[in-house]
């Protein structure tokens, strides 16, 4: 199980892929000053991790449950995180983690 939580802070669970590019589209490429956040997130609920999208690209990996080192990845396009957000959402970890990560 899985949930994604838009700029406007809507948390939606188990959204269609549908949805998640929407959100990965509202991200855009600038940071907008509309007063909502920069960023869109999916959190695969029974592990903890959490990919966040922030404008141009830049990407981070978390975990809200235990403390890890934040990993992270720039200039990526929508599809190249669309699929690794499905990989989260799928809970692939083990996949997700030999991606090319960058220790923050």
């Amino acid at each position: 199980m899985y949930h994604t939580t838009s700029r406007e802070g809507i948390t939606e669970i188990n959204p269609p892929d549908e949805h998640l590019k929407e959100l990965l589209l509202s991200v855009g490429d600038d940071e907008d000053d509309d007063g909502s956040n920069p960023d869109v997130w999916l959190t695969h609920l029974e592990t903890g991790w959490t990919i966040s999208v922030f404008p141009g690209g830049y990407i981070t990996l978390e975990n809200n449950i235990r403390p890890v080192p934040e990993w992270e990845m720039e200039d990526l396009k929508p599809p190249r995180i669309f699929a690794l957000w499905k990989m989260l959402a799928a809970g692939d970890i083990e996949k997700l983690m030999d991606q090319p990560w960058r220790k923050r």
